[in-house]
C-alpha cells in the first residue's frame, strides 16, 4: 500500500477514561476534547499498522480537521518511554497569559497576575512532633573559605567512614543550604509590595520553594537517630520518627549500601501544592525539578566549604520512603536524596574498590 493513500494517527495524543467519557488530549497543542466512541474506534483502526485498507471513512475529514489524524507520516525520534515524551512535549509552548508586546505591558500584566495569586499567605510547612531547636549557624566557618577552593573540592564521595557530624556543623549546613538566609525582602517593602514567598541561597520559581528537606540522622553528636523535617522559616527540626535507619539505608537506596556510613542523609521532597495555585500548568513541574537541582548543588558546595564529604542519588524506593517520611506521595513526594559525612576523597566505596582489584 502506498503511504500516500493512508492516514496516520497524531503521535501526540493520549486518552483517559473519565466519568464514563473518553477524554482525548493533544498534549503538543494543549487541546483537550471529549471523543465519542465511534471516533475513538476509528482512531484505533487507523493506528493499526497492519491495516492496508485505503478506503476513506466518513469520519476521517472531521478527525483531520481536528488534527487527530494526518496524511503525512510522522517522524518519531525519542529514546525514552512515552511517559517522558508526554512530559517533555506537553510542557512546551504553553499559552502565556501576560502581555509580551512591550516591557510595560508585560510588567503591568504580571503585577496584576501576582496580586491575584498572593491573597493568601504562602504555605509554610510545619509537621507535628517534638521540636528540636538547632544551635545558631556558625557562619564564621564559611567566611574564610574562598570560592575556588570550595568549588574545586566539591566531589561526589562514596567512601564514608561513619564518623559523627557535630550538631553545630549540621545546623550551619542546613541553614545555608535550605534556610531563609536573606530574611525580609526589603526591596519589595520599599516599593509597598507584599513580601511573598521565601528567599534562600538557591533560586526558586516565584519564590515558592516547593522543596522540603527531611533529615535522616544516622550519626550526629547531640541529635538522636531518627527522621526529622527541617522547618526552614524557623530553623528548627521536627522529629517525624525515632527510627534508626542505619541498617535500612542500603535497601532504601536500591543497593547503595555504603550509605550506611553516612552521618546524615536528606530526602528532598516537592510540596506540589505550593505551586498549583500560582502556576497551574504542568510546566511548573519542570521548575519544581530545577528547584531540587539548585538546592542539591548549594548543599554540596556548602558541605565542601565546611570540609564535609557529600553524595547524591536519584534512585530510591519511592513508596517506602514516602511512608517513612509520613507524606502522601500525591501533594508531596520524595524526589531526591543527598547525603553527607566524613570519609576519604574517593568516588568509589571500599567494597567496589576491592571487587575491581580482585578482578585484575
Amino acid at each position: 500500500m502506498s503511504h500516500q493513500n493512508r492516514n496516520y494517527l497524531n503521535p501526540n495524543l493520549f486518552f483517559l477514561i473519565e466519568d464514563g467519557q473518553i477524554v482525548g488530549w493533544d498534549y503538543k497543542n494543549h487541546n483537550q476534547f471529549v471523543l465519542e466512541k465511534e471516533y475513538f474506534d476509528r482512531l484505533v483502526e487507523i493506528s493499526n499498522i497492519d491495516n492496508t485498507s485505503s478506503q476513506r471513512h466518513s469520519l476521517d475529514q472531521e478527525l483531520q480537521d481536528g488534527q487527530l489524524i494526518s496524511s503525512e507520516l510522522p517522524e518519531q525520534k525519542w529514546g525514552w518511554d512515552v511517559l517522558s515524551k508526554i512530559f517533555h512535549v506537553g510542557t512546551q509552548n504553553i499559552p502565556v497569559a501576560h502581555g509580551t508586546d512591550t516591557q510595560e505591558s508585560y510588567v503591568g500584566d504580571y503585577i496584576e497576575f501576582c496580586e491575584e495569586h498572593i491573597l493568601n499567605e504562602p504555605i509554610k510547612i510545619e509537621k507535628g512532633g517534638n521540636i528540636v531547636v538547632l544551635p545558631e549557624p556558625d557562619l564564621a566557618l564559611l567566611k574564610g573559605v574562598d570560592f575556588w577552593t570550595t568549588i574545586s573540592n566539591r566531589k561526589t564521595c562514596r567512601a564514608f567512614d561513619g564518623n559523627p557530624l557535630d550538631l553545630h556543623t549540621l545546623s550551619t549546613l542546613l541553614f545555608v543550604s535550605f534556610g531563609e538566609i536573606h530574611g525580609k525582602w526589603k526591596e519589595l517593602e520599599d516599593l509597598n509590595l507584599k513580601d511573598y514567598g521565601s528567599r534562600k541561597a538557591s533560586p526558586s520559581g516565584g519564590a515558592l520553594h516547593p522543596s522540603e528537606a527531611y533529615i535522616v540522622a544516622l550519626n550526629v553528636n547531640g541529635l538522636s537517630a531518627g527522621i526529622y523535617h527541617y522547618r526552614s522559616h524557623q530553623h528548627v527540626l521536627t522529629q517525624i520518627s525515632d527510627k534508626n535507619l542505619v541498617e535500612q539505608m542500603g535497601e532504601l537506596l536500591c543497593g547503595q549500601h555504603f550509605a550506611k556510613q553516612l552521618s546524615i542523609g536528606i530526602f528532598i521532597t516537592s510540596e506540589f501544592s505550593k505551586c498549583w495555585d500560582k502556576y497551574p500548568h504542568s510546566r511548573a513541574y519542570r521548575i519544581a525539578l530545577f528547584d531540587i537541582g539548585h538546592l542539591s548543588q548549594t548543599f554540596q558546595l556548602t558541605a565542601s566549604a565546611l570540609g564535609i564529604k557529600s553524595w547524591l542519588s536519584g534512585i530510591f524506593q519511592d513508596n517506602e520512603v514516602n511512608e517513612l517520611l509520613k507524606i502522601d506521595g500525591s501533594t508531596e513526594h520524595a524526589m531526591f536524596f543527598v547525603g553527607a559525612g566524613m570519609g576519604e576523597d574517593s568516588s568509589l566505596d571500599s567494597v567496589t574498590k576491592n571487587i575491581i582489584l580482585n578482578k585484575k
